[in-house]
């Protein structure tokens, strides 16, 4: 087993958390702890995910409105109202990005901020990944809205993953209680409903079947606010 001297080498030669040892005989939940001279105090990490792709960046500015750039190993956090909804990263982890930026549309991206200085995890699913300006030099990532910014505060050390998950050709959706493929309209990431996105596969009632829906507008939990293609009765 790697010893924490060990650790605390790679760690200070490395911002790539992944470049840690492999750590024998740890089990889900174990810590490992790291001492943090800055804060004078043992710092705690869990052991599992020591060796996963992760990056270690530390909180330039949490705002209303990020900038076009940062510096190497910091993020800025954008925020609206009660959630984190974008972060601005640096150049180098722009160019691991790109690699996820055109296969959005076919796989969920999930990010995971593991707060070193608060030892809390939060996570939040990826909409979209662009570059911050012209220059494609630094990436944009959207989230969608699960992270409280209060959380956060300036000069907080965040351990950043991003898990892939291929994305599931029909989403169930529920109507009144009854369950329906989704299938959202050429150009919706499914976020939020649109006119023209179906509803395949599921009952109106006991009696009636709905092929084929397509929602016109409305509360999308209401039968209300589909209109019936086709249906088996």
């Amino acid at each position: 087993m790697a010893t924490i001297e060990e650790i605390l080498t790679v760690l200070n030669n490395s911002k790539q958390v992944n470049e840690l040892p492999e750590l024998s005989g740890i089990a889900s939940g174990d810590l490992v702890a790291v001492w943090k001279a800055a804060n004078d105090r043992l710092e705690y990490y869990p052991a599992t995910s020591l060796t996963n792709q992760s990056f270690s960046f530390s909180i330039n500015a949490i705002s209303l409105g990020v900038g076009t750039s940062v510096a190497l190993n910091k993020l800025d956090v954008e925020y609206s109202g009660s959630a984190v909804t974008k972060i601005l990263f640096d150049s180098v982890f722009t160019q691991y990005l790109q690699g996820f930026s055109a296969l959005t549309a076919d796989y969920t991206f999930v990010l995971q901020l593991y707060n070193s200085t608060k030892l809390k995890t939060h996570i939040a699913e990826i909409t979209s990944i662009a570059y911050s300006d012209g220059t494609n030099t630094h990436s944009l990532v959207e989230l969608k809205n699960t992270i409280d910014p209060t959380s956060f505060a300036v000069n907080d050390v965040l351990q950043v993953q991003i898990s892939v998950a291929k994305k599931q050709l029909n989403e169930k959706i529920y109507i009144e209680g009854n369950a329906f493929d989704y299938v959202p309209i050429v150009g919706n990431d499914g976020s939020t409903f649109q006119a023209g996105d179906f509803a395949l596969n599921g009952r109106r009632s006991s009696t009636i079947f709905w092929d084929k829906a397509r929602y016109v507008s409305g509360d999308a939990a209401l039968f209300a606010s589909w209109e019936v293609m086709d249906r088996t009765i």
